[in-house]
């Protein structure tokens, strides 16, 4: 029994992080990113106008820069002995940006009126959703192909 685990993960090899695989999940993030602002502008345009859009735009761009910086921190310390250090730092930047927004939010009224803080929980959830699920992609790991005989 414990041989055929053993002999099941010796075909498994580490997933191997490459500028590729890592360019590849930003442009994922940028697109989901704007696929989101896409659909929720019209709804900030109806519901406050021109600081509806504004606050929209701002919350994409957060929420975007966010979830940027965090990839590429936690791909970049992945694979080494300080691996969960690049995941500690990929949540903080994943969650410092827009609560520092959130903060800087309070000193500009017209945006906080136009519901800058509902845009930007939709988009850091949809941020937050896109990361993980690529992040998990990264650190599935692969079966070896078969070297033909």
């Amino acid at each position: 029994m414990i041989s055929r685990r053993l002999k099941n993960r010796s075909n498994l090899s580490p997933s191997i992080i490459t500028v590729g695989s890592v360019f590849r999940g930003m442009w994922m993030l940028t697109l989901v990113i704007s696929a989101t602002f896409i659909l929720c502008s019209p709804i900030a345009v109806l519901t406050a106008g021109t600081h509806g859009l504004a606050a929209c735009g701002v919350s994409a761009l957060v929420c975007l820069a966010a979830g940027l910086s965090a990839l590429l921190v936690s791909t970049s310390l992945q694979g080494t002995s300080i691996a969960h250090y690049g995941i500690f730092l990929g949540m903080a930047f994943r969650m410092l940006l827009p609560l520092a927004s959130v903060v800087i939010l309070f000193f500009q009224r017209s945006l906080l009126d136009a519901g800058m803080i509902y845009y930007l929980v939709v988009f850091y959830l949809i941020m937050l959703a896109t990361d993980v699920l690529f992040e998990l992609h990264l650190l599935a790991p692969r079966k070896k192909q078969r070297e033909s005989i």
